[in-house]
């Protein structure tokens, strides 16, 4: 048994130097990152993980991304170190560039979201006005009427009870400058033609002058008497002809005068 103990260990400690010797070649060829490919990696890794970068800036993440992948196999190939080094700086500088135009579409959303805002605030403004006008939306745009409570039987001249209406809006058409209205005179079936066309015609002046010493522009007033030409009810009543007597006053939505009917 003895005899044959001298030949196995030699064998052995062959087999084990043969396996360091391999081990170590192994270790000795693994890539090693320069510092510059360290930092590209992190400045990569800091932006994708940044949600306002990943959500506002996709396509420029995604570049980075390509140039982390081609610099690390750049290293794999065993390329110059001086070249690895560069496509790391291309890295970095894409990844500056996303995070960049992240800043960009994140200024812009803000911007855009407070266009909304005060968008949102002037139509809510704009709806609060029409309530106080008692105005009414129609195929002509917004119709405030005038009822003849405001003008004595008869006649042509604003009773004080107008001015109010009248002041909301003159105040109105002033936060409004791209509006135009028309102002039309209705009557009641009572009397001649003649004299109730001239009538709603002198009405309609009237509201018109009451509404420029406001300070509404009378370019931007168009006034036309209708006479009893345009009921809106029968006259064949007290009520009909009372709803009748009346001055509409068509305020346009698009900056011209709205159209007679």
């Amino acid at each position: 048994m003895t005899a044959f103990a001298p030949r196995t260990i030699p064998v052995l400690s062959g087999l084990v130097l043969a396996g360091l010797g391999l081990g170590l070649a192994g270790c000795a060829t693994q890539p090693t990152d320069s510092a510059a490919l360290t930092q590209a990696r992190q400045d990569y890794s800091l932006a994708a993980a940044n949600p306002q970068v990943a959500g506002n800036a996709p396509l420029q993440l995604r570049d980075a991304e390509t140039a982390l992948r081609r610099a690390e196999a750049m290293r794999d190939q065993g390329a110059d170190a001086a070249e690895v080094d560069h496509q790391a700086y291309i890295v970095s500088r894409r990844v500056q560039i996303a995070q960049e135009a992240a800043g960009v579409k994140g200024a812009q959303t803000v911007v855009a979201n407070a266009d909304t805002y005060r968008l949102q605030a002037r139509n809510t403004e704009l709806e609060q006005q029409l309530r106080d006008l008692q105005a009414q939306r129609t195929e002509r745009g917004l119709v405030m009427t005038l009822g003849d409570i405001l003008f004595a039987t008869g006649r042509a001249e604003l009773t004080p009870g107008a001015y109010e209406r009248l002041d909301r809006l003159a105040q109105f058409l002033q936060s409004q400058p791209s509006r135009t209205i028309r102002i039309e005179g209705h009557t009641d079936s009572t009397g001649s033609d003649t004299t109730n066309l001239r009538l709603s015609e002198a009405r309609a002046n009237s509201v018109r002058d009451a509404l420029t010493m406001r300070g509404v522009s009378p370019s931007r007033i168009v006034t036309q008497g209708m006479g009893e030409a345009q009921p809106v009810a029968s006259n064949s009543n007290d009520a009909g002809r009372q709803q009748n007597r009346r001055v509409e006053i068509v305020i346009s939505d698009d900056g011209r005068v709205a159209e007679t009917r």
